[in-house]
């Protein structure tokens, strides 16, 4: 469906980012869950949003293209 509204928004509208659930109170990405942002954000020049949803907090990273960097942000 993403790849269909890219094509259709004639390649203006982007990939913002991901999200996905834990189960756990504070959540912590894992190394899947790098290395498929790693994947995500390579050859990328905007920022990616990235959220992990737990018990009671909200994990936030951001991605910054091949250079990936993330910023660690527990949303109470």
């Amino acid at each position: 469906m993403a790849v269909r509204k890219w094509t259709e928004s004639g390649q203006k509208m982007d990939y913002l980012g991901e999200w996905h659930t834990h189960p756990e109170q504070l959540p912590t990405p894992s190394s899947t869950d790098i290395r498929s942002w790693l994947d995500i954000t390579d050859n990328k020049t905007n920022p990616m949003v990235f959220l992990i949803i737990g018990i009671s907090n909200v994990w936030v990273g951001v991605g910054l293209g091949s250079g990936h960097r993330s910023t660690d942000l527990l949303v109470p």
